[in-house]
């Protein structure tokens, strides 16, 4: 059921925490103007605490100015009937804690992708900001359908972890991916962040968290505090040791003895995975989210009348290939949210009725062409054959009168025309775009040429 959040209609809720309720919205304004976005709600109790209220308020407006491809963007942020809220980012795709409650470890290749996308978050944030985000954490990474990987909550990582230290045994599952610093309430720097990366990379790999959260309280504490956790090659044999050795430097107590920015681990992990020939890129990562967590939620689009076209490159150009009837417009395929059994390895020209061309010759370019879902024809589509027609009359005028004698030309005989006709490849295609039949054209046989006049004299 929709609800009414000040400007926005909240049409469900996708999620929920110790700080507050996420739903699902839109903003609709006047002349049809529509966005989707996404609602955090705070609590109401925290949003009559003075202390949280003016921290938060302060934190939201430096979030709100970064603006990174890996940063979750925030709209808006305010307070509605006394309730404070944040706009932000709508992003199809889930948070990194639901991947992992789905299939336990993540690949190393996907791992590391996740881990360079959030190193560049933290990079551009503490660089360019000076903004620490202070809990990095599965929650705070979205994955999207396309393969992109962004952070989220800078505006309320500070004042959740206030909050949390005052409640903590409410919510001291956030503990497991702080830093030793955090607990001893030391000056914080990216090195923080780090940590928290390394432990979340610790987790997306092996499987398991760095400490048992259902321990009590304080031993939890005390085992942060001093770094004390089974290392990664303990807990998986199996890892690369050069991943291994770039978890165990973000993992270091000493902050001094981790890497000095995220662009240093983000350097570190690219280097790694080319060692180890690991592909992290985008279409990997989103195909395995797919595999994973089920097709991406469909979006309103129109109906296509024309099959969608895939470029590729082959001989000497890249070719585009068009078959069927035309459209007014057709959405363009975005190839990297595709499922991995439409992306075919093997290219083959294909009409919309479903038959192939006959095979080509090896070194020449193939095109895929998918089948459109048939549609009503459009007036261009009804009008295509005459179209066709039109041209092959106009093309074969053309090679007669070139053939009897264009002016400012010698007459050329027209045997030579009756050659180029039948021979001509575009001739072949006129005939089959416009439906006819493909055989040579009858020409009249020229007459016996008249003998010539001898004439005498005397």
């Amino acid at each position: 059921m929709t609800q009414r959040f000040g400007p926005y209609l909240l049409s469900e809720r996708i999620g929920s925490g110790g700080m507050g309720e996420i739903f699902r919205a839109r903003l609709v304004r006047e002349q049809g103007f529509e966005k989707e976005l996404v609602i955090k709600r705070i609590l109401p109790h925290l949003s009559r605490n003075p202390e949280f209220v003016a921290l938060f308020n302060n934190e939201a407006k430096i979030a709100a100015r970064l603006d990174h491809p890996n940063i979750c963007q925030i709209f808006d942020f305010g307070q509605h009937e006394g309730i404070y809220y944040i706009a932000m980012e709508y992003i199809r795709g889930h948070d990194l804690r639901s991947l992992l409650d789905r299939v336990e470890r993540i690949p190393p290749a996907q791992a590391i992708q996740i881990a360079c996308g959030c190193l560049r978050a933290l990079d551009y944030a503490f660089t360019r900001r000076k903004v620490v985000h202070r809990d990095v954490s599965p929650q705070n990474i979205m994955l999207a359908y396309s393969g992109a990987v962004k952070l989220m909550d800078f505006g309320l990582a500070k004042a959740i972890h206030r909050e949390s230290v005052a409640s903590a045994g409410s919510i001291k599952g956030n503990f497991g991916y702080m830093s030793p610093e955090q607990v001893r309430s030391g000056d914080l720097d990216v090195r923080s962040d780090l940590f928290n990366l390394g432990a979340v990379l610790y987790e997306m790999l092996c499987g398991a968290t760095l400490y048992d959260p259902k321990q009590p309280f304080a031993r939890l504490i005390e085992q942060i505090a001093e770094a004390r956790f089974e290392p990664l090659a303990a807990r998986d044999p199996t890892i690369d040791p050069r991943i291994v050795a770039v978890v165990e430097r973000a993992l270091a107590r000493d902050r001094g003895s981790r890497y000095a920015n995220a662009a240093e681990m983000r350097a570190s992990l690219d280097e790694v995975a080319s060692a180890c020939r690991l592909d992290v890129g985008s279409l990997p990562l989103a195909s395995f989210l797919e595999l994973t967590m089920g097709p991406a939620p469909l979006e309103r689009r129109q109906t296509d009348t024309m099959p969608a076209v895939t470029e590729v490159a082959g001989g000497r150009d890249s070719v585009r290939a068009l078959v069927g009837e035309p459209a007014l417009a057709s959405p363009r395929t975005d190839i990297a949210r595709e499922p991995a059994a439409r992306i075919s390895p093997t290219l083959e020209l294909r009409r919309p009725n479903g038959t192939a061309d006959q095979p080509v010759a090896e070194g020449q370019t193939r095109v895929a062409v998918e089948p459109a879902t048939a549609t009503a024809a459009t007036p261009h589509a009804a009008a295509r054959p005459w179209i066709w027609g039109l041209s092959f009359v106009a093309i074969v005028a053309i090679a007669i009168a070139a053939a009897l004698g264009w002016p400012g030309k010698p007459p050329q005989p027209l045997e030579s025309f009756s050659s180029a006709l039948s021979d001509g490849p575009m001739i072949h295609e006129l005939q089959r775009r416009a439906g006819l039949p493909a055989v040579r054209p009858k020409l009249p046989i020229p007459s016996p040429p008249i003998p010539k006049r001898v004439l005498r004299y005397g």
